[in-house]
């Protein structure tokens, strides 16, 4: 591998890291922005996850509350979903709702296997986000056929953006159509929910820079 090859590699990264910072601020400015308040419909986000569950057919869930402005969850496993604000109706809380709801429809579709499988996914991206960073840099510094290894685990990284990407995109697809049926949102609302889901769907570049800002900043990555 040339010094030309290791410095555009260096530098994609870089690219990529400050990428993440951007599209991290992005999501935080729009989870800040868009919750706590109150939309122009009454339904809250409990409401919209257990209206959806019960026209979808899907199994009944427990849902638990997390603090506003969080993300959600969906443990599958479990039959719980964590959603912010769930006895509120912020832009923010319902986005995530019908999303994480989202999740919950697509256990049952071509990505069944992959949502169940969710939680061991992500593992292994944190795991191979941390340990690139330090195979490329003992590559570099101490035994240079790391650095390979480091490409690697970079290409089976990109692998698992990709599958993430396209899940992401799917449930964000569906939270729209959702929150189209189920709730009054007006039109510039739901452009905000688009919006909120797009930035949302982007974050997942965090998996490449990971170990790298745990590196830099000592604080969590992701």
């Amino acid at each position: 591998m040339d010094q030309l090859t290791l410095a555009s590699g260096f530098g994609f990264l870089i690219f990529l890291a400050v990428a993440n910072f951007f599209v991290m601020g992005k999501v935080r400015e729009n989870a800040r922005r868009f919750s706590g308040g109150k939309t122009n419909c009454g339904t809250t986000g409990d409401q919209l996850v257990r209206r959806i569950v019960s026209e979808e057919g899907l199994p009944e869930v427990e849902i638990r509350g997390r603090p506003a402005p969080s993300g959600g969850g969906v443990f599958p496993d479990r039959d719980v979903i964590t959603i912010p604000e769930p006895d509120g109706n912020s832009l923010f809380g319902l986005a995530v709702a019908a999303h994480e709801t989202a999740h919950l429809r697509q256990r049952e579709g071509i990505f069944s296997s992959l949502i169940v499988h969710g939680k061991y996914l992500k593992v292994a991206g944190s795991l191979i986000s941390y340990l690139l960073p330090a195979s490329l840099i003992l590559g570099v510094i101490f035994y240079f056929p790391l650095v390979y290894l480091a490409a690697g685990l970079f290409c089976v990284l990109a692998a698992l953006v990709v599958c993430e990407t396209v899940i992401e995109i799917d449930a964000s697809r569906r939270a729209t159509g959702y929150l189209k049926e189920f709730t009054d949102l007006e039109g510039g609302e739901l452009d905000q929910v688009k919006k909120i889901l797009f930035w949302a769907i982007l974050s997942r570049i965090s998996y490449f820079t990971g170990g790298y800002l745990v590196l830099f900043i000592m604080d969590e990555a992701r």
